[in-house]
């Protein structure tokens, strides 16, 4: 059997067995074996019943039954490949590997069947890339690594059931591609018990077969990944639809994918192609076509700290691509500090504020549509904020319509005209000569147009207010209404 002739005999065999099983052409160009349970396979190609490549590899080693060849039935229980390439395609519903998945998970009717069944405990796959394009949902991507090793519990494809107690990736890359595809849409409108009509998609988005996925231990090391959805050139800023992260590093335990939701408990590092950084997310997320959820979250951006809570809700998850508007941000802060120059990779309008800001309480709402409760801000030495906010209009901010409920407002001339700069136009009266300022009350209205009232406690004494401020770019400082002072 170690001769060149009973090698060749073997690689006949295992393809002739092979190809019969599967009803697919396979090609081996070498066999080596070591006590006829372990085999080394040189030159693997298996072809899709379209006959294009499914796989190529340049060695594909199994552990397999004793003297399988012999045998009805056989356990495959290790597979590694080295040098391999994976083509995953569709136009239809139908994926080119069904037929795999078809042989591998058919109960045979209650009967043992011959062949070759998984039992498979252990995959070690190194320089493998797969290659995806599926026309029919019009998504294409490119997934290659360095290696990856797995060990699972139980790999059920009857059951559809995949349990991992281990898998480390080394040096992953995903690159990713959308476009209209041939699967007719899904959506649909409904009305909600409160008279809404919302979208709502009548198919299970992300697991249409109904897997169940467990990962005790995943490890990331060294990946990146980048996205491509539209024909228009990247931003300068961070853009949805041309994102590219590197350097991404994960710790991720206890996940599981059931239906459509992915949870796990997360730690990652990454940067991404506009600057922004990632340095440390700790946090328990919850993921599923229409939400991303991260409880119990520590993120260290650049310059920012944020803690306890955040969330994206969506219609679909290519709302994305519209992350102002379409997005539905929903975030609990405890003690976070928010750098304006860490915003402005999202809303470069605010690029040159260069605050930063502590921030507690409860924010809501689409970027261009905030509503804060029972909010707490310092900002620098001089300027807190407690109450609550409305914020229509971002990241336009000279056209951002602003309602505020200040319970207690503080703040000083410097301070004020860094957040308002039409103020410096304002000479007469000496906003300067103010000094600390402290206002509880109601403001309405614009940057440069707005209606403040409520009591002002200033160094030259105390005012009550309902007066509209008109701060016209170019133009001379307006403002009228009702004023009284006290002590003033």
């Amino acid at each position: 059997m170690q001769t060149t002739t009973g090698q060749n005999w073997l690689a006949g065999k295992v393809t002739a067995r092979l190809s019969k099983d599967l009803q697919s052409r396979i090609e081996i160009k070498n066999v080596a074996f070591q006590f006829f349970n372990k085999m080394n396979l040189q030159g693997v190609f298996i072809e899709d019943r379209r006959k294009d490549t499914l796989l190529y590899a340049g060695t594909v080693q199994v552990r397999i039954t004793d003297w399988f060849f012999l045998k009805e039935k056989a356990d495959l229980e290790y597979i590694g490949l080295k040098d391999a390439v994976i083509h995953l395609n569709r136009k239809d519903s139908v994926w080119n590997y069904a037929f795999l998945e078809q042989y591998f998970s058919s109960p045979g009717g209650g009967k043992q069947k011959a062949g070759i069944e998984f039992n498979l405990k252990n995959i070690l796959l190194q320089n493998v890339s797969f290659v995806q394009r599926d026309g029919w949902a019009g998504a294409d991507q490119t997934i290659s690594f360095r290696s990856l090793h797995l060990i699972a519990n139980d790999l059920n494809f009857s059951r559809r059931l995949i349990d991992i107690n281990s898998l480390i990736i080394e040096e992953p890359a995903i690159y990713q591609s959308t476009y209209r595809g041939a699967r007719p849409s899904t959506l649909v409108a409904v009305t909600t018990s409160t008279g809404n009509r919302v979208i709502t998609d009548t198919a299970l988005q992300w697991n249409p077969q109904n897997w169940t996925i467990g990962i005790k231990t995943l490890e990331i090391k060294k990946g990146s990944y980048q996205t491509n959805n539209g024909t228009t050139p990247p931003l300068d800023y961070f853009d949805a639809r041309h994102i590219g992260l590197t350097n991404l590093n994960a710790s991720i335990n206890n996940l599981r994918f059931v239906r459509d939701t992915l949870t796990t408990d997360l730690s990652l590092s990454t940067s991404e192609r506009s600057g922004f950084e990632i340095k440390s997310l700790k946090s328990k997320l919850r993921f599923h076509p229409r939400l991303m959820e991260f409880d119990q979250l520590f993120l260290q951006t650049n310059n920012s700290i944020l803690r306890d809570y955040y969330a994206m809700r969506f219609d679909r998850i290519g709302d994305l691509s519209d992350f102002i508007h379409a997005v539905t941000l929903d975030t609990r802060f405890d003690r976070a500090s928010l750098a304006s120059d860490d915003i402005a990779f999202f809303a470069p309008g605010i690029k040159d504020l260069n605050k930063t800001f502590d921030i507690s309480g409860v924010v809501k709402g689409t970027v261009d549509d905030l509503t804060g409760e029972d909010v707490r801000i310092n900002a620098g030495m001089s300027t807190s904020f407690r109450g609550d906010f409305t914020i229509n209009g971002l990241p336009a901010i000279n056209s951002t319509y602003i309602n505020v409920t200040a319970r207690d407002l503080r703040t000083n001339y410097p301070d004020a005209i860094a957040f308002a700069p039409a103020l410096r136009k304002l000479k007469t009266p000496n906003l300067g000569k103010l000094g600390a300022i402290r206002f509880n009350g109601n403001y309405t209205g614009f940057v440069n147009d707005f209606v403040t009232y409520g009591t002002i406690q200033t160094a030259l004494g105390t005012i009550r207010s309902d007066i509209n401020m008109k701060l016209p770019p170019g133009g001379r400082p307006v403002y009228s209404g009702n004023l009284s002072t006290a002590g003033f």
